[in-house]
């Protein structure tokens, strides 16, 4: 499928939009999706990095707002449980004894405890017990963007949307012919990156997914200001031939943090210029989390993958920019 960038114009807020009205269908479209969705009737976005607190309780969001008395109750016993696992050995017996979750709610909160009960809930939800609801967390309720959201889908043996990867090419291991001249690089950053994680002790095991130019994720990239920023400052390398490294920085708003959690830090390599004028760049990167990343969605992340709930992968999105583009960024001021 190739994305026309002409057809779909981007709004004040960097998302794509659609002729013809296309825009107000796909609202439509969402608001259906959203209803389906029960677990995840959300009323205001939560923003992890403003650190707010959450505008409906975490057993809300996990379980959903249940008119059966039963199913309510359930809720709540795995809800409390999981405030009384925060609270540790903080956690009296009288603590213990509480049926009311809102009290023991202000205790955590009291306790400074309240961002490991929204780590708890992401772990939950992007875990083991992943679904359609994790998916939609990720992409919706922390707007981190349809790429964050599709690498999380990626790391699931049981995907929640395989559309997202419709225009790649599904690389085996990192000894797969098509990767020849790229071996010995993979096999460095491979074992350098997934070293800690205990449960990955064959890199041979570790896919990969090559998104060709003209897939949405790979359009994305090279539309991106922050993508662009790093064309712009390594020219010169860029002309040479030069391997760079670059990352995706960290924004105030969540809506502009799509490729900051989707990949993060990243190598480019091959670059070339063809007969046009035109560059095509490949841009490497692995699905990991880092340790030293105190954020609450990096550590859900970091835990659920040391628990074997998040499979580890490699992404090679190949990026074109036209060189009436290129022309553009170079020259700048």
């Amino acid at each position: 499928m190739t994305f026309n960038e002409q057809d779909h114009p981007r709004d004040e807020m960097g998302k794509f939009t659609f002729k013809n009205g296309g825009e107000e269908n796909t609202n439509k479209k969402n608001e259906k999706q959203n209803q389906k969705m029960t677990p995840f009737k959300l009323g205001a976005e939560i923003n992890v990095y403003k650190n707010e607190t959450l505008d409906e309780t975490p057993v809300e969001i996990l379980y959903g707002k249940s008119k059966n008395t039963e199913q309510q109750e359930q809720a709540e016993n795995k809800y409390r449980n999981i405030l009384l696992d925060v609270l540790g050995k903080k956690a009296t017996p009288a603590m213990v004894l509480l049926k009311n979750s809102k009290q023991l709610e202000k205790i955590v909160k009291e306790n400074g405890l309240w961002d490991k009960v929204k780590q708890k809930t992401i772990e939950i939800g992007i875990g083991k017990g992943y679904d359609k609801g994790g998916y939609w967390l990720a992409k919706n309720y922390f707007s981190y963007g349809p790429d964050t959201a599709g690498m999380l889908d990626m790391a699931h043996k049981k995907r929640m949307e395989p559309e997202y990867t419709k225009d790649t090419i599904k690389i085996k291991n990192f000894d797969d012919i098509q990767n020849k001249q790229d071996r010995k690089y993979l096999v460095k950053k491979l074992n350098e990156q997934f070293s800690e994680y205990i449960d990955v002790t064959n890199i041979e095991n570790i896919e990969g997914y090559n998104f060709k130019e003209n897939s949405e994720p790979s359009q994305r990239i090279a539309q991106d200001k922050d993508f662009q920023n790093i064309i712009k400052n390594n020219k010169e390398k860029i002309l040479k031939g030069e391997e760079i490294s670059g990352n995706f920085p960290r924004h105030q708003k969540s809506n502009e943090n799509n490729w900051h959690f989707a990949l993060g830090h990243f190598d480019i390599r091959n670059t070339e210029i063809d007969k046009k004028g035109n560059l095509h760049i490949k841009v490497y990167d692995t699905y990991d989390f880092n340790k030293e990343n105190k954020t609450v969605a990096n550590q859900a992340g970091y835990k659920q993958m040391h628990k074997g709930n998040l499979k580890p992968f490699f992404t090679i999105h190949d990026i074109l920019i036209p060189k009436s583009e290129l022309d553009r960024i170079w020259n700048e001021e």
